[in-house]
């Protein structure tokens, strides 16, 4: 399900005002943008005023990539309801400065792992069989959601300060996490891991 937060119906002028101020020179420029993504400047046009009403979610997505609107793919997954996750994102404001995003990601840590230790006391102090559903469970698990804003924004801001470059570091986390057999498996692997038989 979609977040109601952000409607399909203004993505047209999401994806324009993305384009316009894109954070990877040239961009701003519809003809460079409909290169990028195999399309028509045309199609750029009618899409950005809204004559497009059903966009593609990857035309979507690589728009805001090739602009460089990280926080453009976040508004783009709440509208498609493509992951329960998918979060609003934070203001784009909060994603230029690296040092502010580092202390923000200190707090937000500091402030999720204290959140762990609440929600670990809850835990072993609960009945048999009985999860307690407190108003102080949901604000700890606010806490540790959290993380995942601060995150981005960190990443989000190093890329745009110094040009870090993000699937650089993604492609490094799957390799490790793929050596320690940490990611989901293949088909076959999973069936035999689950105990499936086809």
């Amino acid at each position: 399900m979609a977040n109601g937060l952000y409607n399909k119906q203004n993505l047209g002028l999401y994806l324009r005002f993305f384009r316009e101020n894109s954070f990877v020179p040239g961009c701003e420029k519809q003809i460079v943008l409909a290169k990028i993504l195999g399309i028509s400047q045309k199609r750029v046009s009618e899409i950005e005023n809204g004559f497009v009403k059903d966009i593609r979610l990857e035309l979507a997505l690589n728009w805001c990539t090739a602009t460089g609107w990280h926080e453009g793919r976040e508004v783009v997954m709440c509208m498609y309801g493509v992951d329960p996750l998918a979060l609003p994102p934070i203001t784009p404001e909060f994603n230029q400065r690296y040092g502010d995003a580092l202390l923000n990601l200190r707090k937000q840590l500091k402030d999720a792992l204290a959140a762990v230790d609440d929600l670990m006391e809850i835990w072993n102090s609960r009945r048999p069989n009985r999860i307690p559903q407190t108003k102080d469970m949901l604000s700890e698990k606010k806490q540790i959601i959290d993380v995942k804003s601060a995150i981005n924004t960190t990443l989000y801001a190093a890329e745009r300060e110094f040009s870090f470059e993000i699937p650089e570091v993604v492609r490094v986390w799957t390799q490790n996490t793929l050596s320690d057999g940490m990611i989901m498996p293949l088909p076959e692997e999973l069936q035999k891991r689950m105990g499936v038989t086809a």
